[in-house]
């Protein structure tokens, strides 16, 4: 007597009588579809391009596992959850070739793409990688590179731009050669709603750039650059439907720029930057009558602006308060919850998330 009995706990379990030849006879295609694709989503996934190759009713199985797939992360790791791959760059036998056949695979069915972790002699250049994603991933959506050492080079950034279905990219780099005029090339992205930059070469005339091409724009955050000065912050004010503005540890902004923002702000960080002051936030909230939050930790405002806040908050309706964050950051975590702040606005998805730091 052989027992089936899958995953759904509540299907009645079939008894099936056998006979001793018929026993003897037996192969994992008698097995029903459902137990089948719970065997092979354990398969890694170099294992499980060459499970389908066994055989049509195979092949059609491991599509659906594909189907299931929406996010695809390199890293350094190797596994999967049920809409989510991680995948280790760090390994030798991981090559453009090997992930071009993955890709292949399930790359019309992602929406999400990250690269992420520290660049290995063994692990293929985020250039080549690149080079493959706008053909192979057309529902693309959203990316995330984040590369300590690997150099951000203009064929990466060709690459990048040809993605033109990106609404959603964070780009961190803490090293690179990148030429001002390539930054510029993520003005052709123009279907871009979010933009998390930390680039340490990101220059006023980048922002600028990107302010008076990227008019989709609904959050845009720039930190970690020694030149983006009040010029740059200012251009902001040219996105017409930006509600989200992050500026974090630039050390040349001043009052000038935060006074002069666009009145149609909804969220305002301004995270550690040692030239803002009290007067250019106040006149800001004084004159933004959308704007619901300020976070102005690490720079020398005063509790004065408390005060201020209380004062406009008592002119407005319930749900038209502004919250107000101000103090040191002692806790190395605050930045991590700090990392992904959800937007409140009405068009919005429930789990619709800007990356800001």
């Amino acid at each position: 007597m052989v027992e089936n009995n899958c995953d759904d706990e509540n299907r009645k379990v079939k008894r099936i009588k056998l006979s001793e030849a018929d026993n003897q006879n037996l192969s994992i295609n008698d097995l029903p579809d459902e137990c089948l694709l719970k065997i092979f989503s354990c398969f890694h996934l170099g294992e499980l391009l060459q499970v389908e190759k066994v055989c049509q009713r195979w092949e059609s199985l491991c599509e659906q596992l594909w189907k299931k797939i929406t996010q695809f992360l390199l890293y350094f790791c190797d596994w999967t959850t049920d809409d989510i791959i991680w995948y280790d760059i760090a390994d030798s036998k991981t090559d453009v070739n090997h992930i071009k056949k993955l890709l292949e695979r399930c790359g019309k069915y992602i929406t999400h793409f990250e690269i992420s972790g520290t660049a290995t002699e063994s692990a293929p250049s985020v250039t080549n990688l690149l080079a493959v994603v706008p053909k192979l991933c057309r529902n693309l959506t959203s990316m995330i590179l984040y590369q300590e050492d690997e150099i951000f080079d203009y064929p990466m950034m060709q690459n990048l731009t040809r993605i033109k279905s990106l609404m959603d990219l964070s780009l961190t780099f803490s090293e690179n050669n990148l030429p001002m005029k390539s930054i510029n090339m993520l003005g052709n992205l123009v279907n871009l709603k979010k933009l998390y930059l930390s680039v340490e070469q990101l220059e006023d005339d980048n922002v600028i750039y990107i302010s008076n091409n990227c008019k989709q724009l609904k959050a845009l955050s720039i930190s970690s650059s020694e030149k983006i000065t009040d010029k740059g912050i200012v251009s902001t004010a040219n996105l017409p439907k930006l509600e989200s503005l992050g500026i974090a540890y630039l050390d040349y902004v001043t009052d000038d720029s935060i006074e002069n923002l666009s009145s149609s702000l909804k969220r305002l960080w301004c995270i550690g930057c040692p030239d803002i002051k009290d007067d250019g936030v106040i006149k800001l909230i004084r004159k933004s009558s959308k704007l619901r939050y300020i976070n102005l930790m690490d720079t020398p405002v005063t509790e004065a602006l408390h005060q201020i806040v209380e004062e406009v908050n008592s002119m407005r309706s319930n749900c038209d308060q502004i919250e107000i964050l101000m103090g040191k950051i002692n806790d190395e975590s605050y930045c991590s919850s700090e990392l992904y702040i959800s937007d409140d606005s009405d068009d919005a998805d429930e789990d619709d998330y800007y990356y800001f730091p």
